[in-house]
C-alpha cells in the first residue's frame, strides 16, 4: 500500500507541475497581451492627435486602425479561449485530484482495516498464550501436589512395611517360644 501512496503523490506532484507551468504560460501571455493592449491604445492616441495633420493619410491609418483592432479582438478571443481551456484544465484536475483523494482514503481506511484485524489477532494470541501459561501453572500445581502424595504415600508404604516386618518378627518370635 505504501507504493501506491507514493505513485499516487507522484502522480499528484507531476499534475501539479504541469498545471504550475501552464500557469506560468498563461501569465505571460496575458501579460505580453495586456502590454500589447496598452502599446496599441497608446498608438491609437498618437493616431487620434496627429490625425488632424495627416488628413491625406487618414484613409491608411483607418485601415492600420482597423487591423489593430482586429489583432486586439482575435488576441482578445484567444485570450478568452486560454481562459476557458484553463478553467476546463483546471476542473479536470480538481476532479483527478478529489478522485485520488477519495481513493486514497478508501485505501487508508482499508489499511486501517487490516491493521485492526491485525491487532485483534494478536490480542487473540496473546489471550491464548496467556490461557496457556495459566493452564501449564495449574498442571504444574497439579503435578507438584500429585508428588507430594505420592511421596506421602510412598513414606506411609515404607512405615506400614517397617510396622509389618516388626510384626512378622514379632509373630516368628512369638511363635518360636510357644511350646507345642
Amino acid at each position: 500500500m505504501p507504493a501506491k501512496s507514493q505513485t499516487l503523490s507522484k502522480k499528484v506532484n507531476q499534475i501539479h507541475k504541469g498545471l504550475k507551468s501552464l500557469t506560468r504560460r498563461f501569465e505571460t501571455s496575458h501579460n505580453s497581451l495586456k502590454r500589447g493592449n496598452q502599446n496599441l491604445n497608446r498608438g491609437l492616441q498618437g493616431l487620434k492627435k496627429r490625425q488632424q495633420g495627416f488628413d491625406k493619410r487618414q484613409q491608411r491609418f483607418e485601415k492600420r486602425q482597423q487591423g489593430f483592432e482586429k489583432k486586439l479582438e482575435h488576441l482578445i478571443e484567444r485570450q478568452n479561449d486560454y481562459e476557458n481551456d484553463f478553467k476546463a484544465f483546471w476542473e479536470k484536475m480538481l476532479a483527478l485530484h478529489n478522485q485520488e483523494a477519495r481513493k486514497a482514503e478508501q485505501d487508508r481506511l482499508k489499511s486501517q482495516k487490516v491493521i485492526d484485524q491485525i491487532y485483534t489477532i494478536a490480542d487473540r494470541i496473546t489471550k491464548y498464550f496467556d490461557d496457556f501459561n495459566v493452564e501449564k501453572l495449574a498442571l504444574g500445581a497439579r503435578d507438584d501436589r500429585i508428588e507430594n502424595r505420592v511421596e506421602s504415600l510412598e513414606e506411609s508404604d515404607l512405615k506400614q512395611n517397617h510396622t509389618i516386618e516388626k510384626l512378622d518378627t514379632r509373630l516368628t518370635y512369638l511363635e518360636a517360644r510357644q511350646p507345642d
